[in-house]
């Protein structure tokens, strides 16, 4: 089980007690072969020559951490300093201003350098945005490393050594705006006061990092961005994940809907879940809709000059609530707080999620799963001029385009798990399916932008799409993150087809290449699924169809009635989630 796995490799890694719970200083060591260069989560004291071909690096982390913010990074690295050092130290920590270098491979930084300046800048504003809010950054230095599409995740927050996955970035896009790697960036940015310097004690209490970090972001992205669209529609995304994630979770595992849910006897990576990123963050934004955002941030400024350098847990977090709006009155903010920290349902105030941008997906979704003959193109001009037409506002249509597609990606998907999947509607979602990808090239996107193409490939794969199914068994290989993978496990959308995509796996592809996690998953997928392969017999006269309905006529005379009653349907309940939940519990919350 990857869990148990990724918890043991770090027991064994450095003997210790692995708990949040427990911080501690520490210094290292590491002799490395001179080609490599060594990053840390801690501060480079000294660099010697040991023998002919070898380095010493020295490392000391001065502020107490836990176990898990301990890391060490070695690689054929290039760096390039996006903001130098000032040495005006007023408390002996660090410098004033913090160094911040980015680090990658050479080909990466490459284009970085020529054509990435607008990426590279983003990194520094989300610092001083930061800074701004939370005060002074601790940790002395700010290393970014651009990781190979590989790593595991989309980014991690040890100390002064921030990994993100190269993957995240648009390279087809580098000098233009990169949304989700500054929202990114935002986001580990902010760890290094929520989860670094205040730390969750137990990992029941991971929202108080991963959730408050993830409303903070929120924050500064609108700041960043210097509108209400990109905090809005990170905020209802947020809202729409939530419900799909709550959704996932029945019988024994319900207990997981609770944003501090009950661990007595879970694996700790177990009760790690989406639910502490998204509902955390909405608790938050709560908060500020029934206050004001300036006493949210007021409330956070006060927990971190308390709880500085510490190890907290949930009613630490409270005790700052209760101070600062009498809760012990019995009023009905505590109630309702006691409900988003030990229920799992909500109520959901109706001013609390509008996102003029989020219904800009909306609109983009009708017109593309409505509109059969764009078969070259799409005119975004369409969706901005209604939007003109009902509110007399424009919309940042352009910027916002890539956040766009993989809201509507998504929604389909969602579209098409509910529905049930006959054989004419079966039919009538490849064509869909295949139109999409003739419109916006998206199997062109494995390499250029591999966030894109999963998002993309979630739905593809769920109707056999021919050339996503060609391409990623090989993207996987390359794009290693997790969330690409639960892309795979989520798709098909039903058994039968589940079963042919494994059995074309199983034919073609040795699972046992891939790395250790990503096989142990992958052979597990395959060898259940495979049991429900049904090779198809070929009629005597009739043409073997295409698995992604390429043929032009198919998509021509196809009658899209029914995906256009889903896309309805979708529609009308996205509506009700976007502004008319007032009063009302939340399904599955």
């Amino acid at each position: 089980e990857y869990g148990k796995q990724w918890y043991q490799r770090r027991v064994r890694g450095i003997p210790c007690q692995d708990t949040p719970a427990i911080k501690f200083p520490y210094t290292s060591s590491i002799r490395v072969k001179s080609t490599f260069h060594v990053l840390m989560s801690g501060l480079l004291q000294d660099i010697n020559l040991d023998g002919e071909a070898w380095t010493r690096s020295d490392f000391e982390q001065a502020i107490p951490v836990p176990p898990y913010l301990i890391a060490i990074t070695v690689a054929d690295l290039v760096s390039v300093d996006i903001r130098g050092v000032r040495m005006d130290v007023d408390d002996g920590v660090g410098p004033a201003v913090p160094p911040i270098r980015v680090w990658a491979e050479r080909t990466v930084m490459h284009d970085l350098g020529v054509r990435g300046s607008p990426l590279l800048d983003s990194i520094t504003a989300m610092m001083e945005h930061s800074e701004a809010r939370f005060g002074r950054y601790v940790w002395g230095r700010y290393d970014v490393v651009l990781c190979p599409p590989g790593y595991e995740y989309r980014g991690m927050e040890y100390p002064a050594m921030n990994l993100y996955s190269s993957s995240i970035i648009d390279f087809d896009n580098l000098a233009g705006p990169q949304f989700m790697f500054t929202q990114l960036a935002a986001h580990e940015m902010v760890h290094s006061w929520f989860g670094n310097m205040v730390t969750p004690k137990y990992a029941s209490d991971a929202w108080l990092s991963e959730g408050i970090t993830s409303y903070m972001e929120m924050q500064i992205m609108s700041d960043w961005y210097n509108d209400t669209f990109a905090g809005d529609y990170i905020k209802t995304s947020k809202f729409t994940d939530l419900k799909s994630h709550l959704g996932g979770y029945t019988g024994a595992s319900a207990k997981y809907k609770i944003l501090t849910p009950y661990l007595h006897d879970d694996h700790p990576f177990h009760g790690f879940t989406f639910i502490h990123y998204n509902k955390g963050a909405l608790f938050l934004e709560y908060l500020a809709n029934i206050t004001s955002p300036e006493e949210v941030q007021e409330g956070l400024t006060t927990y971190l000059e308390r709880y500085k350098y510490s190890s907290v847990d949930t009613a630490d977090f409270t005790h700052i609530l209760y101070d600062k709006y009498d809760l012990d009155s019995g009023n009905k903010m505590e109630k309702d707080v006691f409900v988003w920290l030990e229920r799992p349902q909500t109520k959901v105030p109706l001013s609390l999620f509008p996102s003029e941008l989020y219904d800009r997906g909306n609109e983009l979704y009708k017109v593309l799963t409505r509109n059969k003959k764009r078969t070259t193109e799409y005119n975004m001009k369409d969706v901005a001029e209604a939007y003109n037409k009902k509110t007399g506002k424009l919309a940042p249509i352009a910027k916002y385009m890539r956040a766009l597609l993989i809201q509507v990606l998504q929604k389909m998907k969602s579209t098409s798990n509910r529905v049930t999947m006959t054989e004419k509607r079966t039919k009538h979602w490849k064509a869909l399916v295949n139109r999409l990808d003739k419109l916006f090239k998206f199997t062109d996107k494995t390499v250029t932008d591999p966030s894109l193409f999963t998002v993309w490939s979630a739905l593809a794969l769920s109707f056999n799409h021919t050339a996503t199914v060609s391409k990623y068994p090989d993207f996987l290989m390359e794009n290693g993150r997790l969330e690409i993978l639960f892309s795979l496990l989520d798709a098909p959308a039903n058994t039968s087809m589940r079963g042919e995509f494994a059995h074309m796996f199983k034919t073609k592809y040795d699972v046992s290449r891939y790395p250790g996690y990503l096989a142990r998953l992958l052979g597990y997928y395959v060898e259940y699924f495979i049991q429900f392969y049904q090779p198809e017999v070929a009629v005597e006269g009739e043409d073997e169809m295409s698995g992604s309905y390429e043929e032009e006529e198919a998509i021509e005379d196809m009658d899209t009635g029914d995906v256009a009653d889903a896309a309805d349907a979708d529609a009308d309940a996205a509506d009700a989630d976007a502004g008319g939940m007032e009063g009302n519990e939340i399904e599955g919350m």
